[in-house]
Formats: structure tokens, sequence, C-alpha cells
């Protein structure tokens, strides 16, 4: 990624469809633990908010 400043709307555009393509394999083959995953997608990008929003 570049060092250009983005909101948080620009960051999930660009990694919304990565992760789809991600997520769906993964529920395919262990749909136990897909939950696990979404709770690790959901807390790094609330993690970078509640920093301050430093350059990705």
């Amino acid at each position: 990624m570049d060092k250009k400043r983005r909101t948080i709307e620009e960051i999930a555009k660009e990694i919304n469809p990565v992760l789809g393509g991600i997520i769906n394999c993964y529920h395919k083959f262990q749909k136990s633990d897909i939950r696990n995953v979404w709770q690790q997608l959901n807390k790094r990008p609330l993690k970078w908010v509640k920093k301050g929003k430093r350059v990705l």
C-alpha cells in the first residue's frame, strides 16, 4: 500500500473483494471456524481507528 492518507471507507472498498474471496473459500471447508475469522477481520480495522487513524 502507498503512504497517502485514506479513510476507512476507502480501505474497506479496496480490501473487501479480497476478504470476500477468502471468507467464501474458508467457509466451504471450515464452517465451524468462520466466526473466529470474522472476529479477527473486525478487530484489526477497529484497532486502527482507535489508535487515531494512522497511515496504513
